[in-house]
Formats: C-alpha cells, sequence, structure tokens
C-alpha cells in the first residue's frame, strides 16, 4: 500500500473502478466515508494507524449505499369549481414581497379576465412581468371572475422549472386552486401574497 509522511492511499472498494484515493489520514481507530473521485461511490474505511513497519493500515468497510430520497410533499391538484369559489366584493390584488431596508413591497392589481405572472420577456410579454431569471416566461395565471355580486379568484402553476410552493407546499405543473385572501404562492426566488385591494388578508367566509 503506497503512502508518504502526509498521506495515505488505498485503493476504491468498486472492484469495477480500483482507483487510486489518497488522503490525509484521519484519526486512528474511528470509522470514515469517502466519495471515490472517480466512480463517485461512497465508502466506509477504518484507519488503525500506523503498523510496525511504519506502513499506514487502512480496512474496507463496504460500499455505503444511498438512502432514496423521501419525495417532498406536494399539495394535491383539487380545483374548486368555479360557481363554490367564495364571493369577494372588493377586488385583489398580489403584493410582490421585497427583502431588505431600502425595498418596498411592489403591490400589483389584478384585472378581470386572466392575469399571468413570468419572467421579464419583451418577446412574450405576461401581465406581470418580474426580473426574475429563475422563473418561467409564463408561469403563473390568475383568473378573475367578475360578476355583480363581488370577485371570484382562481390561481394556476403553467409552467415551473424551478420548485414552486402554495402556502408553503410544493406543487407541480397544472396545480389549480380557488386564491383567497392571506394565500402566498412563491415562483422562481420571488414570493407573493394576494390580498383585497384595501390590503385585508382575511378571508372571505
Amino acid at each position: 500500500m503506497p503512502s508518504l509522511d502526509n498521506y495515505i492511499a488505498f485503493r476504491c472498494q468498486n472492484a469495477d473502478c480500483a482507483a487510486l484515493v489518497k488522503m490525509k489520514p484521519p484519526q486512528p481507530g474511528k470509522d470514515f466515508i469517502i466519495v471515490c473521485p472517480k466512480c463517485k461511490t461512497r465508502q466506509k474505511w477504518q484507519y488503525e494507524g500506523i503498523d510496525s513497519q511504519c506502513k499506514p493500515v487502512v480496512v474496507p468497510k463496504g460500499i455505503v449505499r444511498s438512502e432514496p430520497k423521501a419525495e417532498p410533499k406536494v399539495e394535491p391538484d383539487r380545483p374548486t369549481p368555479i360557481g363554490f369559489m367564495r364571493l369577494s366584493p372588493i377586488p385583489g390584488r398580489l403584493v410582490r414581497v421585497r427583502s431588505g431596508f431600502f425595498h418596498r413591497n411592489e403591490l400589483i392589481n389584478l384585472v378581470p379576465g386572466e392575469n399571468t405572472v413570468g419572467q421579464r420577456d419583451a418577446a412574450k410579454p405576461s401581465t406581470v412581468q418580474i426580473d426574475d431569471k429563475f422563473m418561467s416566461r409564463r408561469s403563473v395565471k390568475i383568473d378573475v371572475y367578475a360578476e355583480p355580486r363581488g370577485y371570484r379568484f382562481k390561481f394556476t402553476l403553467i409552467k415551473s422549472l424551478n420548485p414552486a410552493y402554495f402556502n408553503g407546499k410544493d406543487i407541480r405543473e397544472g396545480f389549480s386552486k380557488e386564491l383567497v385572501f392571506g394565500d402566498s404562492f412563491r415562483i422562481g426566488t420571488t414570493d407573493f401574497i394576494f390580498e383585497g385591494i384595501d390590503g385585508s388578508r382575511k378571508p372571505i367566509r
């Protein structure tokens, strides 16, 4: 086993790889895990120190199998029929939340009909254009249904290449849900809150 005073060297435990791995000696008597720089397998080893012939003793403990990642909890798509959506007596608006002492939140009024939110793009502009490169050009659609007695609102995620959230829960493309005052969502790196035109965020019952 090749070695120098300032490092130890050993062969990858993956028989199809067997690459030479070099590293600084860890604390003797304890297991350690390394990732082979060639085949990328995670392996457990134990460094037992220097033997009587002044050679490092490194004992293989096997390849570490990665645990499967748990799927994120996704908010189920349960669209509410328009007739069952709550009726608001006042129009709604979006609040673009902006952090920083010198940045004020941006208020965005919604108009009756279809309102789209997306990355700023002169060729395919959305109704609401945001300078966020992590957002799709047409990422979200908010339908505003104007009726004689008030307004109803519906949120739909059209497209998102990056994680998107509605009220803190992970959502996927095609997700559609009734939008009520106080709801929040994130697309790209931008956070929005939906509220009444008067700033109210208490849902209409």
